[in-house]
């Protein structure tokens, strides 16, 4: 009975240990950007700031000829990339509104923040995210459509 439980224990720690050297690897990077903005609403201004929250996932593959080498290349893959994207106005305690913003690119894409007249533009790869501060709204183009996910988290109008 002893030795049965120590084989089925061995075997246990053999099989287990197989499964989890499987598994693929991911790069996960995370970072943060803040800005801040005033807008004119007829006769006060308002100051407001933006707190963007981002995180890049990819699995690391590396090339098939480079295989039995110790200095791989890596074969650029796409990235999910998840913005968390927080819009403050400085009157109050809390977020006016907090959007998730998903999508697929590479890693080289260009992401930029721009101030408007009616609040900012989110600018991915060509594609726009317009959002109005004072509507505290969203408006996408229609090719933009095709590459965000944005999901509403929490709306105070």
């Amino acid at each position: 009975m002893k030795n049965l439980k120590t084989v089925f224990s061995i075997f246990a720690l053999i099989a287990f240990s197989g499964v989890i050297a499987q598994t693929t690897n991911k790069q996960v990077t995370s970072e943060v950007l803040q800005k801040k903005y005033t807008i004119s609403n007829g006769n006060e201004t308002i100051n407001y700031s933006i707190k963007i929250n981002s995180q890049e996932k990819s699995s690391v593959k590396m090339e098939a000829t480079d295989r039995n080498k110790k200095e791989q290349n890596r074969v650029k893959d796409k990235y999910l990339i998840t913005k968390l994207i927080r819009i403050d106005s400085d009157s109050d305690s809390r977020y006016d509104n907090v959007l998730q913003l998903s999508y697929e690119s590479q890693k080289d894409d260009n992401f930029n923040v721009y101030e408007t007249a009616q609040g900012f533009v989110i600018e991915v790869t060509g594609k726009k995210l317009d959002y109005n501060f004072l509507k505290k709204v969203y408006a996408l183009t229609n090719k933009s459509k095709d590459t965000f996910e944005v999901v509403v988290l929490k709306s105070y109008k």
